[in-house]
């Protein structure tokens, strides 16, 4: 088979669909199941063919860039001094905000 972009051989993407009960992966952390769940979903819709990077390592990736996300909303939060709640509906004033440690305030 043949690649018409760059004239390299290519592979058959091989196609995993999850066919086995919950129950089979007892011991799983919630943290190794999202990523298994991200790489079937990468590999499902061809997403790792653009940069030729296995869909585990996307999911490894893409896992990590939520929990950096995640880490950072905190520290933000905590900056202010309130954590935001699941479902808030409306947004606090930002009274009460400290300046960052290298900066005073005007």
């Amino acid at each position: 088979m043949s690649d018409e972009t760059n004239g390299r051989q290519s592979r058959p993407v091989e196609c995993l669909v999850r066919t086995d009960e919950p129950d089979d992966f007892a011991g799983e952390t919630d943290s190794e199941g999202f990523e298994r769940e991200l790489q079937n979903v990468i590999n499902r819709y061809s997403r790792e063919n653009g940069s030729n990077t296995p869909d585990w390592i996307l999911a490894r990736y893409m896992a990590d860039c939520l929990a950096a996300w995640n880490r950072g909303v905190t520290e933000r939060a905590r900056w202010y001094g309130h954590m935001d709640s699941p479902g808030q509906s409306d947004v606090s004033s930002n009274t009460g905000a400290k300046a960052p440690p290298d900066e005073t305030p005007d």
